[in-house]
């Protein structure tokens, strides 16, 4: 293994320039143990070391991502685990962001928000479901990465708890059963994150469904302060948080590259099966604090050359809730759908007469609807989600096609899409984004 030298900017901002341009730990401060900021330290250099040691880090712009994503990570760490204050709860909203926040290949069509609880506190969620919400649901887990226990706790949704669209709610979340709308917490539960996941579709015209929230009871007994063993507890978990995020795609990339290769989707399982099978192929609904629940996960890895295109065909699920395709490095970041039509869903994708969808991943545009545009990277992963829906799980196939024949491997009748409709497209694409996170 190579010599740890951290290139971390972050990391570099509690700890001194060594000599040679490594990193040294900081000169002691009252009340900081070094271990702390040893571990910490030492779990970034173990995640850029694993990331470097990967094949695909051959790659300059593959090995930027995951330089990007070592930066960007120690910031979601810190709201994670530091910043955490179960005893003065906030909605924080915009846990992603289209360029600057994607870890952990979320949904471009979610609207996400979060907040901290412990289990044995009593809070009030309120807020207004919006007229045009389609599934809300509400997640909770015990830790995440870089804790100690990691466990989902049972999930709820607004229709679960019969809150209509339009409707003011208020629902109690509390160890102790409450009238009315209530939510159970497990008392033993001190490190709680809870996520709204709020579905649109419509990214111009849905309205996001508005939640507050707050505990009940007195706060005056709880330090606003955190305590020094608090502190180091979650620095070092933030620092694990960091490595572990690493070892999950990668470990979930390569099981679904010796299975199957670049450009193939893994057979997909039942419904029922486990996500605990960390990046493989198709997952179902969480059991880690991963994934939303009522949700199949369909996962391959591209790997495209200039001159290549992917063609993805799949079926169309029954009476879905949602559905929809999105890119992502190869480290489980998103790619920049704002202004790149990296993602469509089941309002945006057009089908195709025998009742599938076909789209085209590629690095330049091939005039067709459908265009997943790469941005650029030479490779990731393609992840399609398939949300509360009947019958059988789609099935997924890969075909890697030279650009120049993409129209011979599609249905005659697939449109053509010219470059100022394109344009037109991605202004529509732009201003609705802009709409949802406020730009």
């Amino acid at each position: 293994m190579a010599t740890r030298r951290a290139v971390v900017f972050g990391a570099s901002l509690m700890a001194g320039a060594a000599p040679g341009g490594g990193l040294a730990l900081a000169a002691s401060v009252p009340g900081q143990t070094g271990d702390t900021w040893s571990d910490y330290i030492a779990s970034l250099n173990e995640a850029r070391e694993l990331m470097l040691a990967q094949p695909q880090a051959q790659d300059p712009m593959v090995r930027d991502q995951g330089d990007y994503l070592l930066q960007e990570l120690q910031g979601v760490a810190f709201d994670q685990y530091v910043k955490a204050a179960p005893a003065y709860p906030n909605i924080f909203r915009y846990e992603f962001t289209p360029l600057e926040w994607g870890w952990g290949e979320p949904c471009p069509d979610f609207n996400y928000s979060y907040a901290y609880l412990d289990g044995a506190y009593t809070y009030r969620l309120w807020g207004r479901r919006s007229a045009t919400s389609r599934l809300v649901d509400i997640r909770m887990s015990e830790g995440f990465w870089g804790s100690e226990v990691i466990r989902a706790l049972p999930p709820v949704n607004l229709n679960d708890l019969n809150v209509r669209r339009g409707e003011d709610f208020e629902i109690i979340l509390s160890p102790d059963r409450h009238a009315g709308r209530w939510v159970e917490l497990d008392p033993t539960a001190h490190n709680i994150k809870l996520l709204i996941t709020d579905v649109t579709l419509d990214w111009e015209n849905d309205e996001p469904t508005q939640f507050h929230i707050e505990r009940l009871g007195s706060s005056e007994n709880t330090p606003v302060i955190r305590p020094r063993d608090l502190l180091n507890l979650n620095i070092r978990r933030s620092g694990r948080f960091v490595e572990e995020h690493f070892k999950y795609f990668i470990r979930g990339n390569t099981k679904i590259i010796s299975e199957v290769g670049y450009n193939q989707f893994p057979p997909p399982p039942s419904i029922s099966n486990p996500y605990a099978a960390p990046g493989s192929g198709t997952k179902s609904a969480s059991s880690n604090g991963m994934g939303s629940p009522g949700q199949v996960y369909s996962r391959a890895i591209f790997s495209l050359q200039p001159d290549e295109a992917l063609i993805v065909e799949t079926s169309q699920p029954t009476d879905a809730g949602y559905w929809g395709v999105h890119l992502n490095d190869y480290w489980g970041n998103w790619i920049d759908f704002m202004y790149h039509q990296s993602s469509l869903n089941m309002a945006t994708a057009v089908g195709d007469r025998d009742g599938k969808v076909r789209f085209v991943i590629a690095h330049r545009d091939p005039g067709v609807p459908n265009w997943i545009d790469t941005t650029g990277s030479p490779m990731g992963s393609v992840l399609m989600r398939f949300k509360k829906f009947t019958g059988a799980t789609p099935v997924q196939h890969a075909t890697k096609v030279a650009f120049n024949d993409v129209r011979a491997h599609l249905p005659q009748e697939t449109a053509t899409v010219m470059a100022e409709e394109r344009r037109i497209r991605l202004a529509q694409r732009l201003k609705g984004a802009r709409k949802r996170y406020g730009f």
